[in-house]
């Protein structure tokens, strides 16, 4: 008999220190993390601008917290594809996106049919890059100043037309906003994306449009485009001969495309602010700075919440100028 309570004591205190391990593991894993590979979704094609800082972000990253952290191109439906599939996944911290003012304002404001929703679904993590874009006009229009082009739309006996990569769209949006705050009226004509936009603008079919910087920067520089103004808030370092439109007259105006990391909501806040943290601190090389301004890209950083306050605060914007402008989907 007492053989038998031995057995009966061994085996509970077995499973006593079973409970304590298992639970010893689960605190530890949250306080490790990260402890196995990251994957970084970028809800956009290989070999472009954002896939390119995407990689830039995840090499420095992957040394900075000692893990791999893996690139996954997921293109489609304007970023809806990639951007879905993170939003189902599960909420650990090993699966990021690479967000955008596209996936997280201009499609959700604009496309009330997708399934993902940026505030059930997704928690911010860091604010990356800020993009401004830069007007190219075609060779044939006689203007080299947002105000020549503005007199010149008013006096044309036909309305400008101006490119973009499709309703929605951050180039087609400052269009909309140039025109409102001009008093001016253009004919947009969208195309599947910006390189076939801007191309529409070299060849003369169309008369300008608003392209991302990267694509249009070296045909500016070898002067077979017209680049005369950015939209941002201060010169770019990669064309910094070109005004901004607000320093133009128009003041005021300021129309960037910004780029950020995103998790699943219900992650665990502390690894959230982990990653911020080292983040952030990355961002303070002067190194990883001139890498992105070589993109037409200035680098900026933010806390979790001011990622997400940024988003709330562009969806209001944008659907204020939506009214305004009476823009539908066609």
């Amino acid at each position: 008999m007492w053989e038998k309570l031995k057995k009966e004591i061994h085996q509970q205190l077995s499973l006593v220190a079973l409970l304590i391990i298992t639970i010893y593991s689960s605190i530890s894993f949250g306080q490790d993390y990260p402890n196995r590979t990251i994957k970084l979704v970028v809800p956009y094609g290989a070999g472009g601008a954002a896939d390119q800082f995407g990689r830039i972000i995840g090499e420095r990253l992957s040394k900075e917290i000692n893990q791999s952290i893996i690139i996954e191109n997921i293109a489609g439906a304007g970023t809806i594809i990639g951007t879905n599939q993170v939003a189902k996944s599960l909420p650990d911290g090993y699966t990021l996106l690479l967000c955008s003012s596209t996936s997280f304002v201009n499609i959700p404001v604009f496309n009330k049919s997708i399934t993902y929703d940026v505030e059930r679904d997704f928690m911010g993590v860091s604010l990356v890059a800020s993009s401004p874009m830069v007007l190219i006009v075609a060779r044939h229009i006689p203007v080299q100043s947002v105000s020549e082009l503005i007199r010149y739309a008013k006096s044309s006996q036909k309305p400008l037309t101006y490119a973009s990569a499709g309703i929605g769209s951050s180039v087609h949006l400052a269009g909309e906003l140039l025109q409102s705050m001009a008093g001016i009226q253009m004919l947009h004509v969208p195309y599947k994306s910006s390189a076939e936009a801007s191309q529409a603008v070299l060849s003369g079919q169309v008369d300008l449009a608003f392209d991302i910087v990267l694509t249009s920067a070296a045909l500016i520089q070898s002067k077979q485009l017209k680049g005369i103004a950015t939209t941002g808030l201060r010169r770019i370092q990669l064309l910094p001969y070109l005004p901004t439109i607000n320093e133009s007259g128009l003041l005021g105006f300021n129309m960037t495309a910004w780029f950020g990391i995103a998790a699943r909501k219900g992650t665990n806040v502390r690894d959230i602010d982990r990653l911020n943290q080292v983040l952030l601190q990355m961002f303070e090389s002067t190194e990883l700075k001139n890498r992105f301004a070589a993109l037409g890209l200035d680098l900026a950083g933010s806390k979790p919440n001011e990622l997400m306050d940024l988003v709330r605060s562009e969806q209001q914007k944008l659907s204020q100028l939506i009214i305004e402008r009476g823009i539908k989907l066609e």
